[in-house]
Parts: C-alpha cells; structure tokens; sequence
C-alpha cells in the first residue's frame, strides 16, 4: 500500500481507478503490483459501491479479499452528500494543494534526512538578543557548514588548506575563531592573537577553560553558551562574526585589521543593535493620543497581495557609526506566505 499527500474525494467512484489510486482512508492505495490484485487492473471503484444507498456492498468485498484488506476498504467512509469524484490535497484542511505542506512531506516523511539531526543545544543559539545573521552565521559553524578553507578542501574544493592570515597553519574554525595569529599590514610585524583579543573582551579565562577539555568547535561554543551571561554569549557571537569578516576583508579585498579593530567592530555591531532593539521597544509601548492616532488605522495593518501577485516590503537603516547603509526586504506571495528575503 502507497501513501501520498493527495487523496480521492469518493463521488460515484465512476473516475477512480480500484487499484493504485489514494482513494483509501488516510490516503493509502491498493498496491497495483500485487498478484492478487491482477484481475482488478482495470477495474473502478463504483464497482464496490451500492448507489442508491451510497454504501460498500460488503459481501462482495469480503467475498474477494482477506479480512484485513477488506475491512481497510470497509472502513473508508462514503458521504452520501459527494455526488462527484474529486481529487483534493489532504495535507491541507481546505483540501487545495500547497507547495509548504507538499516540502514539509518530502522533508518529514519522502526524504532520508537523518543526516540533518545534530546533536546540539540550537535554542541557546537562537535565543541571543545579536542581529540574525549572527546568529545564522554562528549555527553555520556548529553545523559544520563553515566554509574554512580545511573545510571547503575537504568538499572536493581546490583551494590552499593555509590561513589566510598567518599562511602556515591550518585553517579550520577552531583555529579561525580562537588560535589565529592576526597581523598588520605583514607578518613580521605580528604580535597579537585572538587570545589577546578574548582577553581584552574579558573572555578568554572561560575559553581557556573549555579548550583545555580538546573540544570541536561546536561542543566550545554550546559550553560556552551554556555557562556565560547573556551578556558574554552576545558578545561573543559577535566576536566571532567579527573575526570572519576580518578574514573574508584580507582574503577578498586586502584590507588588514588588528585585534582592536575587530573587537571594536564587534562592539559597535553589538551595541547599535541592542540599541535598536530598546528604541523600537520603546515607541511600540507607548500609547497613541487621539492626536497622534493615525487618521487611517487599516493602513498599518499589512494586506496581502491581489490575486496572482507577490508583495515586497522594505526597509532600510543608517549608520553613522560606520557611515553604510543597510537595507531589507522580504517577499510573501498572495497567501501572505513568506518567498524570499534578503538584507
């Protein structure tokens, strides 16, 4: 028996195959390579159904299978007010076909997707207050995902497995985002590294403590997740955030920072979003007077697109910290359901 996401609405059974159609409840179907089966290859299902009364003629069902299959068949409710044969999408209650449910069954039941189960404590990740592609790039790394050049060669990639920035180690994440030699400008000149980074963030005796167990990377970041403030694991994510953007810069553009510059990077990322946060908190617990109500109250609430067509909305931010400019804008289709987005 196969199991699918569309099933029969039974009408007549005038239009349903008996064989290999989802007409069964729970959508399952009466397997078509069955040799018990082969004599009803062309078969339909108002065959089994009593017309005028809308119901199974049981004694021939049981007549011609085993107990189990016909009292699957007999089990099948038939609604005397379907008149007609209809093939509807049971994963949605208004029974219409939708690509969301149609990948959320390809994911949770088609796909072998064990491979994407990691162990890992992901709600710590997710819940810091640090602006979400932080957090996108800090889940990037526990996962794996980290395109450090160890793990890009790894990949079939052909690319050199040396650092970007002090050439003879071996650039995978712990050694990007912890054990890292940063120079300025050449390497002779060098004499910083990240532990003189974390120490001037006030972390490194907690990082300290979390290498000397030989962790992975993401065991390093879930521990230290777990045991620092709230304070401490934002600070932290944008650290490190800030540590690859200070790799990608020499890598791609050929700019040099110092350590300063990447903890002030950090710092100021950090603060101007808490920032953000506190404003936009802010104006939207303070009440409206009757003079500053807005004259067209509907217009604040966002509508879904005409029929056919999609929707963008859009913002944007400036900084004067850094003197950039940020924009967003997100894409929903006429269901109002989320299509793209992008910052």
């Amino acid at each position: 028996m196969v199991k699918q996401g569309a099933r029969w609405r039974i009408g007549s059974g005038v239009n349903i195959p008996f064989l290999g159609a989802p007409w069964l409840k729970d959508g399952v179907s009466l397997s078509t390579t069955n040799p018990i089966f082969e004599p009803l290859m062309q078969v339909k299902l108002c065959d089994f159904i009593e017309q005028d009364v809308k119901m199974w003629k049981a004694p021939l069902i049981h007549s011609l299978f085993d107990a189990q299959t016909a009292q699957l068949i007999l089990n099948t409710p038939l609604q005397p007010l379907v008149l007609e044969d209809k093939m509807i999408w049971k994963r949605e209650k208004s029974g219409t076909y939708s690509v969301k449910s149609a990948y959320r069954i390809c994911v949770t039941e088609i796909a072998d997707n064990s491979h994407m189960h990691v162990n890992g404590r992901w709600n710590l990740i997710w819940k810091l207050k640090v602006r979400p592609k932080i957090k996108k790039f800090l889940w990037r790394v526990c996962r794996g995902f980290f395109p450090t050049r160890a793990r890009l060669n790894s990949r079939g990639v052909s690319c050199p497995i040396d650092c970007v920035h002090c050439n003879h180690n071996y650039e995978d994440s712990i050694h990007i985002l912890i054990d890292c030699v940063h120079c300025n400008h050449n390497y002779e000149d060098c004499n910083h590294n990240n532990d003189i980074l974390w120490w001037n963030a006030n972390l490194w005796d907690a990082i300290d403590r979390v290498i000397q167990q030989d962790c992975n990377i993401s065991a390093l970041i879930f521990t230290l997740l777990h045991n620092l403030s709230s304070g401490q694991c934002e600070l932290m994510a944008t650290i490190m955030w800030s540590l690859w953007k200070c790799r990608n810069m020499k890598l791609w553009q050929q700019q040099f920072e110092i350590d300063s510059q990447v903890l002030q990077r950090a710092t100021h990322v950090l603060e101007e979003w808490q920032t953000a946060q506190r404003i936009r908190s802010s104006s939207s617990n303070q009440p409206i007077t009757p003079q500053a109500r807005p004259l067209r109250q509907e217009e604040d609430v966002w509508k879904k697109s005409a029929p056919g067509r999609y929707k963008c909305n859009n913002d944007a931010f400036f900084s004067t910290s850094f003197n950039m400019v940020g924009l967003g804008m997100c894409l929903r289709d006429d269901d109002g359901a989320f299509v793209l987005a992008r910052t």
